[in-house]
């Protein structure tokens, strides 16, 4: 039976599309280099197509469908992580890892996974959620809407305010953002580790879809809460409460939910 038809998500069509004809430089590719680069997992992606080469693509910025993308060139940049080849072949390490360690996503092989198991699929999901194109916007805006604060509060030498047309049209971004990224996630990872994992099982009609940008933050218990629901920050990484949730496929969900109001005792359970 073929798997159930499914899509992926994506901000724009230079997300899905092979050329790059943007790109002012050129690196000459080495032999043993990867180039194209993923920052959502080729194996993840998989298992949305139902051949295992092509997926559906939804171009959320003006509604295009591809109906047969290749995943080969879905969610990439050319050297995203870099020429260097480090942090391209870490996460193909892990991915490889994680990927066997998930199998087929059966309800046998996920009831069946050890602690060992569970923990390194909390961290899997942990770095998933900075190592995208969008998580580095998100900490280039972060940082610019700092800095235009800054600039707002700031008086120069004769004591007159910057303007604000100059304090609007300020932007800031990090040289290097997917490793800034990725180094913020390695010093954030302490606090997701006590994240318990479940699995939730799809078996209604709509099924599961995933995007470039997968992991979603979410927080019912602050949402339910009759204080914290009023208050910002309830889907901060610290924040009580905490879900964080990617599709692996378009049946399978996984939730790393804050064991502090978690209602089931069952780790691994399978949850319909």
């Amino acid at each position: 039976m073929n798997p159930p038809i499914a899509i992926i998500l994506v901000a724009s069509e230079k997300n899905c599309d092979a050329p790059r004809f943007w790109v002012t430089y050129t690196i000459v590719k080495k032999k043993g280099e990867t180039k194209r680069q993923h920052y959502v997992p080729q194996f993840v992606l998989r298992n949305f197509s139902e051949d295992e080469s092509n997926v559906g693509v939804l171009v959320l910025s003006n509604g295009k469908i591809i109906p047969g993308g290749p995943i080969k060139t879905q969610a990439y940049e050319d050297y995203f992580y870099g020429a260097d080849q480090i942090l391209e072949k870490a996460f193909a390490e892990g991915e490889t890892d994680i990927s066997a360690r998930l199998g087929g996503l059966s309800d046998e092989d996920l009831n069946g996974l050890s602690n060992e198991d569970l923990l390194q699929v909390a961290s899997f999901v942990h770095f998933q959620l900075f190592r995208t194109k969008a998580a580095v916007e998100q900490a280039n805006n972060m940082v610019t809407a700092m800095s235009q604060r800054l600039l707002r509060e700031a008086t120069i030498e004769n004591g007159a305010r910057v303007a604000d047309d100059v304090t609007r049209t300020l932007r800031v971004s990090y040289n290097d953002g997917p490793a800034n990224s990725i180094l913020m996630a390695t010093r954030l990872l302490p606090v997701t580790q006590d994240l318990e994992i479940r699995f939730l099982r799809n078996r209604h009609r709509q099924n599961f879809v995933i995007g470039d940008h997968p992991v979603v933050l979410y927080n019912q218990f602050a949402e339910h809460h009759t204080v914290l629901r009023n208050r910002g920050a309830a889907t901060g990484l610290a924040a009580k409460g905490l879900q964080l949730l990617m599709p692996l496929s378009p049946t399978v969900c996984v939730m790393a939910l804050c064991a502090i109001t978690r209602s089931s005792t069952n780790q691994a359970a399978i949850r319909q």
